[in-house]
C-alpha cells in the first residue's frame, strides 16, 4: 500500500493525508463551469495540503471542463446562426 504524505504548513510536518471530492464552481471570463476537484487534508488538523498529481488533476479537469463549456457555447450560436439564415 502506498503511503499518503504531503507537509501540512499548520502541522509544520509530513504528514498522511485524505483525500475527498468536491464540486468547484468556475467563473473564468464570463465563462462559468463546475468540475470535481479533488482535496487533500491532512490527517493530523484537517487543513488542505498540496499535492503535485492531485493539482495536476485538477488542472486538467477544470481546462477539460472550460473546453467543454466552450465548445457548447460555440454550438450554440452556431445553431442560432442557422436558424437565422434558414428563417430568410
Amino acid at each position: 500500500m502506498v503511503e499518503k504524505i504531503a507537509y501540512c504548513e499548520n502541522c509544520n510536518a509530513d504528514v498522511e493525508y485524505n483525500v475527498r471530492t468536491e464540486i468547484i464552481d468556475c467563473d473564468m471570463d464570463g465563462i462559468k463551469f463546475a468540475y470535481e476537484a479533488v482535496i487533500a487534508n491532512c490527517k493530523n488538523c484537517g487543513s488542505e495540503v498540496y499535492v503535485d498529481e492531485i493539482n495536476d488533476i485538477n488542472i486538467i479537469r477544470a481546462y477539460s471542463s472550460q473546453k467543454r463549456r466552450l465548445d457548447d457555447q460555440a454550438e450554440k450560436e452556431e445553431n442560432e446562426e442557422q436558424s437565422i439564415f434558414k428563417e430568410e
